[in-house]
């Protein structure tokens, strides 16, 4: 069989065709493995019969490296194959495509169809990539940044390498710059390695020379009008070689207590100036300072605080709190009854009087209220101060109640009632009384009830009364003759 094979071959004509797949070759290769002759009948038949066997297929990795910029996008070229396409890459992606971030031994299997149909497969060589990395440029200052007229600082690149350029935004080109003006700095460094160029910019640095018209500026963690007693925090800037505050602190920063005491008599505003030393050479100082304040917390004043026989008619008025304010000053009171402290109304005003008449839809007659004051400065709201209580009587007395005879008529009765108010009992003084006529003393409350009546003594012209009264407020009527005279009370606690 093989000898009729080898002659078949030689016996061909160089012209002579047949088809023999890559199978039948390799088994036809086999069966010849063990003739002496198999080297020249190869010969002959690879020399003399055009195989219809597929083309060779192959695989490239592009771009090949092996040094390639940080995030450098991986692609495969075929030879010999059909699409679809299917990807394996030795990273474990099944992509067309791969970034590569880091250094590694790549290659990628392709699997796709021949000319004939059929799967095929190409697998690239494994190629070594070094991942040439972005620099991480930054920039050292080789000394204080901030500077008196006529020093300067050098700047220096960092984060490149031997085969690194550097660009300044002043367009220099060298890893070190002097500067000796103020501005903003910065430098980009770019690294070229096998024809990889990767490049970084640095963080800005802002060099400041000072010249005399400087002046140190102070600022504060929130506002410069406080609640008395209060604090104020305030920073200067750094950079600095030294700090004197004029509140005697060197510190880049200083707590300022306003409570009235700073400095001597200083009441309600400080001012707080600073001077600073740069490099040991030149001196600045704010001139013109930040003005602190501290608001009071007011109260009533003295004659409206615990007054209890105020009517609907009457004004109540604020303690004075800035001393001197070229600002707009509006004060709110705050009402809350004393009854029902869940009952709460405000009033603003534009001045330090409110009256009471404006909040005639909530006070009431007969009724006790605590009223506190706060300040608004600008349109910010400061403290309230402390409580005081106000009580509201009617406008005029109430009538006396039918029965008791008691007729209006001028009064010339002159009559004092102490103290008033009272926790505990009242004494009534009768003065210009008729020694011959009694008077009666009658005590109502505000609903008109009758609540005591009692007799003066016309050879004493006094009485004692109100021991068992409540706390509240109520009317006092006073009849000699035909003469009459009315008076309010208010016994508390």
């Amino acid at each position: 069989m093989y000898h009729s094979l080898i002659l078949f071959a030689e016996k061909l004509p160089l012209t002579s065709t047949f088809d023999l797949t890559p199978k039948k070759i390799k088994k036809l290769v086999k069966h010849m493995s063990t003739i002496t002759k198999v080297s020249f009948c190869l010969g002959v038949l690879l020399a003399t019969v055009n195989l219809a066997a597929e083309a060779q297929v192959s695989a490239t990795i592009v771009p090949g490296g092996p040094a390639v910029c940080i995030g450098t996008e991986l692609s495969v070229n075929t030879t010999g194959l059909l699409p679809p396409y299917t990807y394996k890459w030795s990273n474990g992606a099944t992509t067309s495509t791969i970034i590569l971030n880091q250094s590694a031994n790549i290659r990628v299997q392709v699997r796709g169809f021949g000319p004939n149909g059929g799967r095929r497969c190409a697998t690239s060589a494994r190629i070594p990539f070094t991942v040439v990395a972005n620099p991480v440029a930054s920039v050292s200052p080789a000394g204080p940044i901030k500077l008196c007229q006529g020093q300067s600082v050098v700047l220096t690149a960092n984060g490149g390498q031997t085969s690194s350029t550097y660009l300044w935004n002043t367009g220099a080109t060298t890893a070190s710059i002097t500067i000796d003006a103020s501005g903003t700095y910065q430098v980009t460094i770019t690294n070229s390695t096998s024809g990889c160029n990767s490049s970084s910019t640095s963080n800005a640095v802002n060099v400041e020379v000072l010249d005399s018209s400087f002046e140190p500026v102070i600022s504060a963690n929130g506002p410069m009008t406080v609640c008395k007693p209060g604090n104020i925090s305030l920073h200067a800037d750094a950079g600095f070689s030294s700090y004197q505050w004029s509140t005697g602190a060197t510190t880049p920063s200083v707590n300022v207590l306003m409570d009235g005491s700073q400095l001597g008599a200083v009441l309600d505003t400080l001012t707080v100036t600073l001077t600073v030393s740069l490099n040991n050479q030149c001196t600045f100082t704010n001139s013109n300072g930040v003005i602190l304040r501290s608001v009071r917390q007011p109260r009533l004043r003295a004659t409206d605080c615990n007054n209890l026989n105020l009517t609907m008619n009457d004004s109540i008025k604020s303690e004075v709190v800035l001393s001197q304010s070229n600002e707009i000053q509006q004060y709110e009171f705050e009402f809350e009854e004393t009854t029902n402290p869940t009952i709460i109304q405000s009033y603003i005003s534009s001045s330090r009087w409110c009256k009471l008449s404006n909040l005639a839809s909530f006070l009431q007659p007969s009724k006790f209220y605590n009223v506190r004051v706060r300040v608004i400065i600008d349109g910010t709201p400061y403290c309230y101060g402390q409580y005081c209580q106000i009580g509201i009587v009617p406008v005029t007395p109430l009538a006396p109640p039918s029965g008791s005879r008691l007729a209006a008529a001028n009064s010339t009765l002159d009559v004092s009632v102490f103290p008033n108010p009272s926790a505990d009992e009242f004494q009534l003084v009768l003065r210009n009384m008729n020694a011959d006529q009694p008077a009666l003393v009658i005590i109502n409350d505000l609903s008109g009830r009758v609540v005591s009546s009692s007799i003066v003594d016309s050879a004493t012209g006094t009485v004692r009364f109100g021991s068992e009264l409540t706390d509240g407020i109520y009317i006092v009527s006073i009849r000699q003759g035909e003469h009459q005279t009315t008076t309010r009370i208010v016994k508390t606690k």
